[in-house]
């Protein structure tokens, strides 16, 4: 099966994390059953690490499973670790839908340059419905949508002249809205809730 589906752990993740998420998603994209053995072991063998040098990869690696798989679940996890985004997930995919529409991110050109919306619904097409009542957006140009929200996003630091966070965020609560805010404030210097 891992010949056949070419399942082999990919090499570009390096350092601590993520590779066995990555590794799962692609067996799950292949329809595979993943279930339980008793009969096979695993040994963990204890050795020396540094926690700080594991933070920093386990960051660019899940950098790196974000930008090859842009959806809401690998972002959650990335933002707030794997455990923690399966407990998350469920609540925040029932508030997404009591929002109306499919929420997610829209980069745009716009007068001053470069803006990310966060919290955009769209609607049939990829087009944005709330975005262009924004002051200051009437007449921006859409350069890429993302199905992502904003808790995490695969771009560099202050690589956006500003960030917009749509109405959509604060209907999702703690402890979402507190991250979308980290997060944009990572990404612009300029930072507005609409």
């Amino acid at each position: 099966m891992i010949v056949a589906h070419d399942l082999y752990f990919n090499e570009n993740y390096k350092g601590y994390g993520v590779e066995d998420l990555e590794w799962a998603s692609r067996i799950d994209d292949a329809g595979l059953p993943i279930r339980l053995e008793e009969g096979i072991w695993g040994i963990h063998l204890p050795h020396t690490r540094s926690l700080a040098v594991n933070h920093a990869t386990e960051f660019l690696n899940y950098r790196r499973f974000l930008t090859s798989r842009p959806e809401k679940a690998v972002e959650l996890a990335c933002a707030f670790g794997d455990y923690e985004a399966n407990r998350l997930y469920p609540r925040l995919m029932k508030l997404v839908a009591k929002a109306g529409g499919r929420l997610g991110s829209a980069l745009l050109q716009a007068e001053g340059g470069s803006v990310l919306a966060l919290g955009v619904k769209f609607g049939a097409g990829d087009a944005p419905l709330d975005l262009y009542n924004v002051p200051g957006l009437e007449d921006a140009q859409l350069v890429k949508h993302f199905d992502l929200l904003g808790f995490s996003l695969p771009m560099d630091d202050n690589s956006i002249d500003r960030v917009v966070i749509m109405p959509s965020i604060a209907a999702l609560g703690a402890p979402f809205v507190d991250r979308v805010t980290q997060e944009a404030s990572r990404l612009s210097k300029v930072v507005k809730h609409v």
